[in-house]
């Protein structure tokens, strides 16, 4: 019996701590009540019999729930990868509620899509019920393949961009990008080497096109793209260009990896006798000096230049302008009033790219131009990729401290509204 029931003094911290034990077993009884209802309230898929539905449906919802499993997937990798849930082994149970609920989530797709194979057998579909876990070989590893093609990797046809769900009858066939070769260059090397665009020798792109030799080129163009946007580079924020100096130091690691295997394979095939070169003192040579240019192709200087921009932030430079905004000035920001980022990006290229062109025959007025960098720079600035007109202008022309800002700017909006009105 409790001591304060038998009308004897219980100490303070002793009776805190009965307190305390008293609260627990009450919350731990609710928790438990409320976990056996909800149990008992769970669909009980396991013992839910299979639908009576045509085959194609049967199909399709199967594999509905199949590509929500993957996509389910991509996420939890996601959350692990960008340490929103801490990592732990396969079979260790999450403690984070996020961990949990995928986890929880995991487990419904998994019974709904036991079921969805139940009901796509019942419905003639496959031909045995399809296990995720069967054996190589066995009927239900094969009605597994063929309920869900494996065509692009580990079954991502779904959630991959470009993938699209094959529907019954019409399954995709193997991933292109996976085996990219559909023809080979036959007969000696021609005399004529390829070019880009024919000027100066046969065009590649028709003639490479679903050889081995296409990634090098269709690498080509992917950089020529990046190299052709410098007109409208002064609206890349900082986190872009620390992302394309990351990508270019991934793809020069690439481009040496890809060079030295290549002369790899041409001095075997010359050194046994599979290759017949003309001149294999000149080939020799030129072996040599494209392998010391290929050493130099290192990702390690661009990833020093990535690590000393971590933390960067983008700024508003210069002097605000005190005594209001230029006539012509405004009436730019008006006209970009709501557009984003990308949009003004690409009308500061225009208009750098329209100005070296004039400045070749006269004199250049570079004041939009100006006035364009002087937006994408307050959008930087201010981490926003759709621009306010409003509170551009106040922060150019006043300058507000960041805690009178959000009062400032409200301040400044209804007197807008108050004048449009009267207007």
């Amino acid at each position: 019996m409790d001591p304060a029931e038998k009308g004897l003094t219980v100490p303070k911290d002793r009776a805190r701590k009965q307190a305390a034990r008293a609260a627990k077993d009450h919350t731990s009884r609710a928790y438990m009540d409320a976990q056996r209802q909800l149990e008992a309230q769970a669909p009980k898929l396991r013992e839910t019999p299979a639908a009576e539905v045509p085959a194609p449906v049967a199909v399709e919802m199967a594999r509905q729930l199949h590509a929500a499993w993957l996509h389910l997937g991509a996420f939890k990798r996601l959350t692990e990868d960008y340490r929103i849930t801490p990592p732990r082994k396969a079979m260790e149970e999450p403690t984070d509620p996020v961990g949990r609920a995928e986890r929880q989530v995991s487990n419904l797709l998994f019974d709904l899509q036991e079921w969805a194979g139940r009901t796509a057998h019942a419905s003639g579909a496959v031909s045995a019920e399809p296990k995720f876990m069967a054996h190589s070989g066995t009927p239900e590893a094969k009605a597994f393949g063929q309920l869900y093609p494996q065509g692009q990797g580990s079954g991502g046809w779904c959630r991959e961009p470009g993938g699209t769900m094959p529907q019954p009858g019409a399954e995709q066939q193997d991933d292109e990008r996976q085996r990219p070769v559909t023809t080979n260059l036959v007969g000696p090397v021609p005399e004529a080497a390829f070019s880009v665009y024919g000027y100066q020798g046969n065009p590649a792109g028709p003639a490479v096109r679903g050889t081995p030799a296409a990634p090098a080129w269709d690498a080509r163009d992917r950089l020529n793209a990046l190299m052709c946007q410098h007109w409208e580079a002064s609206g890349d924020t900082p986190a872009d260009l620390a992302a394309t100096v990351e990508g270019l130091s991934h793809a020069a690691a690439e481009l040496g990896n890809a060079c030295s295997a290549t002369l790899d394979e041409l001095d075997r095939r010359v050194g046994d006798g599979r290759l017949l070169v003309e001149d294999t003192e000149a080939f020799t040579d030129a072996t040599e000096q494209a392998r010391e240019q290929a050493e130099h192709f290192e990702a390690r200087p661009l990833a020093r230049v990535r690590t000393a921009l971590a933390g960067a932030q983008a700024a508003l430079p210069g002097q605000p302008w005190r005594r209001g905004l230029p006539p012509a000035v405004r009436s730019v920001l008006k006209r970009l009033d709501g557009k984003d980022l990308a949009q003004i990006r690409y009308q500061l290229g225009d208009e750098r790219h329209l100005n070296k062109q004039i400045s070749k025959t006269r004199p250049t007025d570079y004041s939009r131009e100006d006035v364009l960098r002087r937006v994408v720079a307050w959008m930087h600035a201010q981490n926003t990729v759709v621009y306010d007109e409003t509170a551009h202008s106040l922060d150019e022309i006043y300058r507000p401290r960041p805690e009178d800002r959000d009062r400032e700017l409200a301040a400044a909006r209804r007197a807008i509204a108050l004048d449009d009105k009267q207007q």
